[in-house]
């Protein structure tokens, strides 16, 4: 399944405004969602998605849960503004 123009949009969003912040070298990054604030956490060859609540608990990223295919495959916005970040913001 391939990433939407519109999805790939609001990643580079993200990242031009300063909205992630690496928590764990290569393996957790807090992104500042719209709203929000999740935590997307490198799980094996993909990415895990969770929205944090402001009691510290977690619930999967809408986004991420319903995007489809198999677990490693997940993405949402969030996960995409990582890689972005990650690829130094290309």
């Amino acid at each position: 399944m391939s990433v939407s123009q519109a999805t790939l949009r609001k990643a580079h969003q993200i990242v031009n405004s300063g909205g992630i912040t690496v928590v764990t070298d290569d393996q957790e990054w807090n992104v500042q969602g719209t709203r929000d604030t999740y935590s997307v956490t490198r799980e094996g060859a993909g990415f895990l998605c969770e929205k944090l609540d402001q009691d510290d608990s977690r619930k999967l990223c809408v986004g991420w849960q319903f995007y489809g295919g198999e677990k490693v495959d997940r993405t949402c916005k969030h996960i995409e503004a990582v890689k972005e970040f990650e690829n130094g913001g290309e």
